[in-house]
């Protein structure tokens, strides 16, 4: 009993040694653990957590996005190559069924994958959408022999399939569909090949274009449809190559430029258009600089084609309606510089329809007045872009005048006129212009005094030029008396002075002594009498100034 008791104890003993040691074990190897885990763990890899990061989502991109995209573009290859050879083994039906059979299995796809795959679901319904408009195409086109003859139900059709894409674009706010969509009816537009038809889709294009841009603020897809319909309707107007036709202009107008009107009245609808707050300003102003100049280009080409008897009517036409809607522009006050925009386009075209009216040199006599016209619709229109451009496109019509057509009196005096009145209305009204230098109206005084030289020059024998220039100069002198402007004074003294050199160098070689001696004394009695009184002048200044000094 004793024995037994005894090697129990020893065994109970020898059990809560090892119990002892486990803890201490186990306590060395706890402590052990918290230290560890309070260090940072080592690099386990050679390239950085960053490193790792990107490379795992550029992995994750290519394989969910990438292989998505690829994927569904050689479906969507399959299902058309399967349809192309039905029809050429001669089983038509089938392949239309196949097109819309398939159409339909891809969009329920896309729905099934709307949840959980958000990216195959958008391809997938682009797939689907895509497939529905080939496969209406293929119902009269590419085809030897056409399920459906009638060429206006096939339009009646696809223009179904073109709402149902434009639905899609709204419901999902898609600028990437809309963009397509539209694309797709120009390129259909040009498949059909029916004058009337084709341009018709290219006006309904421009449409929805400048609508979705009006709902969605879709900017882009504006810019790519507005370069798109014009450049269709050039293709278009030399032939449409897209057919398989020759590259070569087309018979017949066929009102094509009552289309083209169409474009450019639907974009410029862009300046009426309300501000979006997330779109600079810069964006609409883009946008109608475009559409003028790409409608200007093609226009141009439709007129050496079909219109260069008629052209001046065209232009009048467009001239009277571009002033008419800068004015509705100028009231609505949507775009700041939209009314200076069609102001000047209209008088740019104005000109080009004096220009067919009356030709050469006549046509200066009326640009010359046109010019004082343009700087009354600035002053109206507070608008400093149009005197600007009005002051360039004048001066480079004097320049022209002069250096290429025969001098004529009238229009001589009518480009003086125009400077000077011009000039004496920025003058008056430079506050409402906002002026604030008088570079522009320096330029118009200095075409009023090289007018002058130059009209009197031409105007009277060559005897009398040199008294007919004193007079223009006596004449300078009085209104800067009357005016109290010192700039004809400036004027007065310039025209004196070239009087002076003109007698030295011409009249002293060419005029008779009795001529010669009029002319001389005649001119220095005029100057003598200017420096007289400059010097009374100076003098009554000299003593205002002591006075107020006293």
């Amino acid at each position: 009993m004793n024995k037994s008791e005894n090697e129990l104890d020893k065994i109970l003993s020898k059990l809560n040694s090892i119990e002892n040691r486990l803890k201490i074990v186990e306590n060395k190897v706890g402590v052990q653990t918290a230290q560890l885990d309070s260090f940072p763990e080592k690099e386990s890899s050679i390239l950085p957590d960053d490193d790792i990061q990107e490379d795992t989502l550029s992995e994750s991109n290519i394989g969910e996005k990438g292989l998505a995209f690829l994927g569904s573009v050689v479906l969507l290859f399959g299902i058309i190559f399967l349809m192309t050879f039905m029809q050429n083994e001669g089983h038509s039906y089938a392949s239309i069924i196949i097109g819309y059979v398939s159409a339909s299995i891809v969009f329920y796809l896309a729905h099934r994958l709307k949840k959980n795959f958000e990216n195959m679901n958008y391809l997938f319904n682009i797939s689907s959408l895509f497939l529905l408009y080939f496969t209406t195409l293929r119902l009269h086109f590419f085809s030897s022999v056409p399920l459906i003859n009638n060429i206006f139900l096939e339009v009646f059709l696809l223009l179904i399939v073109f709402g149902i894409l434009l639905y899609f674009s709204f419901r999902i706010k898609s600028q990437l569909i809309g963009t397509s969509t539209l694309l797709l009816i120009i390129l259909t537009a040009l498949f059909i090949d029916k004058a009337n038809i084709t341009l018709s889709l290219f006006v309904l294009s421009t449409i929805c274009s400048v609508y979705l841009f009006y709902k969605y603020g879709w900017y882009k897809l504006l810019f790519a449809i507005l370069f798109t319909v014009y450049f269709a309707h050039t293709l278009w107007l030399f032939g449409n190559p897209v057919t398989g036709h020759g590259f070569q202009q087309i018979a017949l107008p066929q009102n094509n430029l009552i289309y083209l009107f169409c474009y450019v009245a639907v974009f410029s609808l862009m300046a009426l258009v309300p501000q979006k707050k997330v779109l600079h300003d810069r964006i609409y102003l883009i946008t109608l600089l475009f559409n003028g100049i790409i409608f200007s280009i093609v226009l141009i080409i439709d007129v050496f084609m079909f219109y260069q008897d008629s052209y001046a009517n065209i232009f009048l036409i467009i001239a009277i309606v571009c002033l008419l809607y800068s004015i509705i522009l100028f009231y609505k006050k949507e775009r700041p510089f939209a009314p200076s925009l069609y102001a000047c386009y209209g008088f740019m075209t104005l000109s080009i329809a004096f220009f067919g009216y009356l030709n050469l040199p006549k046509i200066y006599y009326m640009l010359a007045l046109q010019s004082l016209l343009v700087v009354s619709i600035a002053l109206w229109f507070r608008s400093k872009i149009i005197v600007v451009v009005n002051t360039i496109l004048f001066l480079s019509i004097l320049f022209i005048y002069m250096i290429s057509s025969e001098p004529i009196g009238s229009i001589n005096l009518a480009f003086a006129f125009v400077a000077i009145a011009s000039a004496r209305v920025m003058n008056w009204q430079k506050e409402r212009l906002t002026l604030k230098t008088d570079f522009i109206r320096n330029l118009y005084l200095i075409a009023a005094f090289v007018s002058v030289l130059y009209g009197l020059y031409h105007a009277v024998p060559a005897k009398y030029i040199s008294l007919s220039w004193t007079i223009a100069a006596l004449i300078y002198f009085v209104l800067s008396i009357v005016l109290k402007n010192k700039k004809y004074r400036w004027m007065a003294i310039a025209t004196f002075l070239s009087t002076v050199i003109y007698l030295f160098i011409v009249d002293l070689a060419k005029m008779g002594v009795g001529f010669r001696i009029v002319a001389f004394l005649f001119v220095a009695i005029i100057l003598l009498g200017v420096s007289l009184y400059y010097t009374k002048k100076l003098k009554s200044k000299s003593n205002e100034k002591s006075e107020l000094k006293e």
